[in-house]
């Protein structure tokens, strides 16, 4: 997880296991906009949000994210019907698949979202990379023996 303030707007990205299928997880950017960017019919934004929930960055990125897709399924016909058919479940896997259509992405940016990337990596070969797999060659490991 990162979060980066850039002029008005903070970048924030998160790392997200699917414990389902070994090998695989979502990688999450999110450029947020701050408080002062946001117009008065905003529904949320990255300072207020941390102001209430005064937690991390990945905490205040989730929250957006909820108050986003609610607020297009409470009020756009498409966003109610998606969530009724996926019975009543929005994950990020469903995000990822309607970041770019106008009318979710509208219901972002009032959420303080002003863009929004989720790409899922996979890698289930028995020779996937592990987080403690060393990065040094064979030649290297014999130095000290």
């Amino acid at each position: 997880m990162t979060g980066q303030n850039t002029s008005k707007r903070i970048t924030v990205s998160a790392v997200l296991p699917r414990p389902w299928e070994r090998g695989t997880f979502a990688f999450v950017t999110a450029e947020l906009f701050a408080e002062s960017e946001l117009s008065e019919r905003a529904i949320a934004g990255y300072d207020r949000v941390k102001k209430e929930l005064g937690g991390g960055d990945i905490q205040i990125l989730k929250e957006l994210l909820k108050r986003g897709v609610s607020h297009w399924v409470l009020n756009t016909e498409r966003g109610h019907s998606v969530w009724r058919r996926n019975n009543r479940d929005f994950n990020i896997g469903d995000a990822a698949e309607w970041a770019g259509e106008e009318e979710f992405d509208a219901a972002l940016r009032l959420a303080g979202i002003a863009r929004l990337n989720v790409t899922t990596y996979s890698d289930k070969s028995d020779d996937a990379w592990d987080f403690d797999d060393a990065l040094v060659t064979e030649e290297v490991e014999e130095i000290d023996s």
